[in-house]
């Protein structure tokens, strides 16, 4: 089995109550999906005074009272280099399925809602910057859960976030900050952030709220460059962590998603990438690497955080 980036175990238990809002047409693939997910389903209507009755051609599915794994442990991150100035902390965790390895050795496959945090330990003579090490969009045939047509990645990158509060701050695209977030855009010693992309109708993907998985079996090669801007193919088992947007297609959950790796600028071994090598639709004119153009690069760039405050888009939540 190959090694994961992050381990999305359970470790503590919380007792919830969660409303799903639904359309009245669900299907028996939906409910089976809520079911297997979230626990067990009832259909309720709301009522005025906010109260809910059993009603089984009601608007909303209601999830009975159930048992939500809280991970709140603070693990350090590890990428294709292995060590980064990454930690992740699981927000929650739930079981997704099992699966057998080689051996035959059972093992849970897990989802969870991830934020990151920049390490405090920054060398005097580093700067701290996050990047995208890899990016791409898994795709599969119509007809097994996967759209490998309609499914569209506009944009990603990363946003502030306060794990006090919960509360989103500003959304730095990774077009227009050129693959380096870096302390103009607001990314400091110990500062916290999560992962977004923008779907094909303009929506927002976080990994706060929607679903993360680890279960990317697939060995993945990097197109990393040397000092002089030579192609050096790196090869990494660590799993690129699996974004999905939750959507149905054809009565039934479309697995396509999108994948990331991230790194920072105090990675050792720092692997220089060009964001336009990745598998995704989105371009970016002047990639930053460690803080300079790509080697290569025609295009003058304003190099770090000179410009990144004019860049930024207006806080959303």
């Amino acid at each position: 089995m190959a090694s994961e980036p992050v381990n999305l175990t359970k470790q503590e238990t919380e007792h919830v109550n969660t409303e799903f809002k639904l359309e009245k047409s669900v299907t028996n693939s939906e409910r089976d999906w809520i079911e297997k997910s979230w626990g067990s389903t009832v259909r309720y209507e709301k009522l005025s005074d906010g109260s809910y009755r059993e009603n089984r051609r009601g608007e909303y599915v209601k999830i009975k009272e159930h048992d939500v794994t809280i991970n709140t442990a603070t693990h350090q991150y590890k990428n294709a280099g292995g060590a980064t100035g990454l930690t992740y902390t699981v927000i929650n965790t739930k079981k997704y399925n099992t699966q057998k390895d080689d051996l035959g050795v059972s093992y849970e496959r897990n989802r969870a809602q991830v934020y990151f945090t920049t390490t405090t330990d920054i060398p005097q003579d580093k700067v701290l910057a996050v990047q995208f090490l890899g990016a791409e969009i898994e795709k599969g045939n119509s007809g097994t859960g996967y759209d490998p047509v309609q499914f569209k990645v506009q944009d990603y990158g990363i946003y502030l976030y306060n794990p006090e509060t919960g509360e989103k701050g500003d959304w730095l695209s990774v077009k227009e900050n050129n693959n380096y977030f870096g302390e103009g855009v607001g990314i400091t010693a110990g500062t916290s952030f999560g992962v977004y992309f923008v779907d094909k109708d303009g929506n927002y993907i976080t990994s706060t709220d929607n679903v993360i998985g680890n279960f990317d079996d697939d060995p993945h090669q990097l197109k990393t460059y040397d000092i002089n801007g030579n192609v050096v193919y790196q090869t990494t088992d660590k799993h690129f962590l699996c974004m999905f947007t939750n959507t149905f297609e054809s009565g039934q959950l479309n697995q396509t998603h999108w994948e990331f790796m991230l790194q920072t600028t105090l990675d050792n071994p720092y692997f220089a990438v060009n964001p336009n090598d990745f598998g995704t639709d989105v371009h970016i004119d002047n990639p930053v690497v460690n803080g300079q153009p790509l080697p290569g690069t025609l295009a003058t760039l304003l190099v770090g955080s000179l410009c990144a405050g004019a860049l930024r888009k207006n806080k959303k939540s």
